[in-house]
């Protein structure tokens, strides 16, 4: 089977002075690496449940 899309969904995306940090970031680049043709969606979901 051939990889057409890849999907990193993710809830740990933080901004900083320097940008942005995030491990999705991350995986894409580490994914880039074995599969550079291949589309990457990135959706950051924000982790928005009460924490108690």
């Amino acid at each position: 089977d051939r990889v057409v899309l890849v999907i990193v969904i993710s809830n740990d995306l933080r901004y900083t002075n320097e940008g942005i940090k995030c491990g999705a970031l991350t995986l894409t680049n580490q994914t880039r690496k074995f599969l550079p043709n291949v589309p990457i969606c990135i959706v950051a979901q924000s982790d928005n449940r009460n924490k108690t």
